[in-house]
């Protein structure tokens, strides 16, 4: 994928320092590269029609996480230091958007890093 070689993630995904989510990118984003012919891919092509239409992108959400976590992307990443890949795998060789999640989202892989880490594991770190 072009984007990830080119681009740092938080280029599409502008709140990914600024808030507990990393926001997904808006058509006015994508059209800062995708106005015109890039590339010879279906996938840039479908981009590029949102972009001439002026219509929001529907992507499909893969990442979840329960309503009683508290994730904060800003936190992981400004404050903690984690890369995208921590999380979200090694995405420079993907040349079409995650159709999944690249690790389970669950309590144990969390606890896992964290640990790794030495950061807090206190209940009340994660969970309101």
């Amino acid at each position: 994928m072009v984007h990830v070689k080119a681009l740092q993630c938080s280029f599409c995904h502008q709140y990914v320092q600024k808030a507990d989510f990393a926001g997904i990118p808006s058509v006015k984003v994508c059209a800062t590269c995708h106005r015109g012919k890039i590339s010879a891919s279906e996938e840039a092509e479908k981009v590029r029609a949102f972009v001439k239409e002026r219509r929001e992108i529907p992507w499909q959400r893969i990442y979840r996480v329960p309503s009683y976590v508290n994730f904060s992307h800003r936190r992981h990443v400004l404050l903690g230091g984690l890369q995208c890949e921590s999380c979200h795998g090694d995405l420079r060789e993907a040349s079409t958007p995650q159709p999944r999640p690249a690790f389970a989202i669950s309590m144990n892989r969390c606890m896992e890093c964290h640990d790794e880490r030495k950061v807090d594991t206190d209940c009340l770190t994660c969970h309101h």
